[in-house]
């Protein structure tokens, strides 16, 4: 119920100022720069042509950038949910950033002790074939 709560205190009519046509109007310039949605949310243009989806935040006073995904993979319409949702935990005190972080870490973890076992059973194996 309070993230429902949450959810419409922070919507708002401050996102939207991006649309498909404007979108497609977009082209590189010699450096990369941000067209604003509103709310923090801003589609990156990159020197190479390519769009992505970033959200800033403050943490601490110190801005963080999180990337919602490419421009036409992430739709204006999932970016902005993305970006809402982002917005939830942050007003719940929560860093989608340092979780992704920890998540990453986890499947590198996981990948790693994946790998001894596969070395371990090899190495066990060879070891009875001698």
């Amino acid at each position: 119920m309070r993230i429902q709560s949450l959810t419409c205190q922070l919507v708002g009519k401050k996102m939207g100022k991006i649309t498909q046509s404007k979108i497609l109007a977009l082209h590189p310039k010699a450096k990369s720069y941000r067209v604003s949605d509103g709310d923090g949310l801003a589609l990156l243009v990159s020197v190479a042509g390519g769009l992505s989806w970033q959200g800033r935040y403050k943490v601490d006073g110190k801005e963080q950038i999180i990337s919602l995904g490419q421009f036409p993979v992430v739709s204006i319409k999932r970016a902005r949910d993305e970006w809402l949702k982002v917005r939830v935990d942050r007003s719940l005190g929560i860093d989608p950033a340092a979780d992704r972080r920890k998540a990453r870490q986890a499947r590198k973890v996981a990948v790693a002790v994946a790998i001894q076992k596969t070395f371990d059973t090899a190495w066990s194996e060879w070891v009875k074939l001698k």
